[in-house]
């Protein structure tokens, strides 16, 4: 896999928003608008859930206002996909026609807000859970520390808070990199869109890629926050010290987003189209570097025979895909080393016919050759001679009579056995028969009704 030039994609990305600045507003302004509406009723709403409380904190999030954060990321998600998807058409695809105004959601553009909202929750569910463990782990460690959490009088929680802060930004930056850098790019040339496919083209490359994205994110972000700056004052001052302070009081924070709620959804769609249009031209050369040659192994594992496959088995490749999979002759030391002891076999006159047709020659060369006439049998002129064959015997015809059925016979008919020696003591027999033959020990005898004769008998 190649690796991306970190300098160049940037360069490519920033060069594609500075040329195609018409063309991005054009698609991307009413989906601008539609969020920044969007947005300023949920941060309203959000500001006067949180301000009920006389003390507000990230702890004081009741089920409204969780509701309307919630919101707020469902939202995002779907106006990024659809400023995402058009931009990224442009990227890849430029066209000479330029569109005043557009908003179309179709399926593509579903299957990129349902991959970007799994995207966000995964992030921000794995951010939480890192902030809510190490938070945990910080109150119950800093009691067993002692000396009010210091050592040498050095106080460990904050900087225990930084090392928090920093895993779980990393944890963050690393999974939306990875599986968010291809997703618009992967929905316009090889859809349908997936996050491990995304996360497939991202492999070998995430310092790369992450490069590229800090480079377009944080300006956008710092020139977010300075429009902040210049149009609240010192507002925003307070609202940022009160982020930022140990104290849980965040009344600051919610009052301004409730007073200029407007202005921020503004700030925030016009962030959002910016870093669309900046992020489509990155995203758009790295997939050309990278999504290309991704594409072509899988094609060529698809359409790719075995090393023993016949030339017949593969009736549908071309030529150039018959070359490609068949190897060529080459001439090796051992044809040459044939040649010289056979000169009749030369490597210029290998068949290139199907193996069917090949396996004919032989024979018919076989056969053309002259073969030595065999010797004649002389005809026999004596006469044979006459066998006389015997009279068939005649057939006898006899009858076979069936005999009765022998009569099962009672338990009190058969004699006893003597234990020590396993025979019955010898009785002469009146009748005439013959002696019966003892039974072993182990055969057992019962009861049976009487039973009547057959009708043979």
């Amino acid at each position: 896999m190649h690796s991306l030039p970190v300098g160049d994609t940037i360069a490519r990305a920033w060069g594609f928003a500075g040329r195609r600045i018409v063309p991005l507003l054009g698609v991307g302004w009413l989906a601008a608008v539609f969020y920044g509406m969007v947005v300023t009723y949920f941060l309203t709403r959000l500001s006067d859930a949180m301000l009920v409380w006389p003390r507000p904190d990230a702890g004081s999030f009741n089920n409204f206002a969780l509701f309307y954060l919630f919101c707020l990321v469902v939202v995002t998600a779907f106006a990024n996909a659809a400023m995402a998807l058009p931009m990224m058409r442009e990227a890849l695809e430029p066209g000479d026609e330029w569109r005043s105004a557009y908003f179309v959601i179709a399926r593509r553009e579903w299957a990129l807000f349902a991959n970007l909202l799994l995207l966000y929750v995964i992030v921000i569910g794995m951010v939480s859970a890192i902030a809510f463990a190490g938070n945990v782990g910080i109150a119950v460690s800093l009691p067993m520390i002692g000396h009010d959490g210091a050592w040498q009088g050095i106080p460990l929680a904050p900087a225990m808070a930084g090392v928090l802060a920093f895993i779980a930004v990393a944890t963050g930056l690393f999974l939306a990199t990875r599986f968010g850098f291809f997703l618009a790019s992967i929905a316009v040339a090889d859809p349908p869109v997936r996050l491990l496919q995304s996360w497939s083209l991202s492999s070998g490359n995430f310092w790369r890629l992450l490069a590229i994205g800090l480079a377009l994110f944080v300006p956008i972000i710092v020139l977010s926050l300075v429009t902040d700056w210049a149009m609240f004052g010192s507002q925003f001052g307070d609202a940022a010290a009160a982020l930022f302070s140990p104290s849980h009081d965040k009344t600051a924070l919610f009052q301004m987003v409730r007073n200029h709620a407007g202005t921020i959804a503004a700030i925030w769609a016009g962030a959002l189209l910016l870093l669309n249009a900046i992020f489509a031209g990155a995203s758009a050369a790295a997939y050309r570097r990278i999504g290309r040659d991704a594409a072509s192994t899988r094609e060529y594992v698809a359409t790719a025979e075995p090393a023993f496959a016949m030339p017949t088995a593969t009736p549908h490749l071309g030529g150039a895909e018959r070359r490609r999979v068949e190897p060529e002759f080459t001439r090796t030391k051992d044809v040459e080393a044939l040649e010289e002891r056979m000169p009749e076999a030369k490597a210029s006159e290998v068949v290139t016919a199907p193996v069917e047709m090949a396996s004919v020659e032989p024979l018919a060369a076989e056969a053309s050759e002259p073969v030595a006439a065999m010797p004649q049998a002389k005809p026999v002129t004596e006469p044979a001679p006459i066998v006389e064959i015997p009279a068939a015997e005649p057939a006898v015809i006899t009858s076979i009579v069936p005999q009765e059925e022998p009569l099962a016979a009672h338990k009190d008919e058969i004699p006893a056995l003597d234990p020590l020696n396993h025979a019955a003591p010898a009785e002469p027999d009146p009748s005439g028969m013959p002696e019966a033959i003892p039974l072993p020990s182990f055969v057992k005898t019962q009861s049976s009704p009487a039973r009547e004769p057959s009708e043979a008998a």
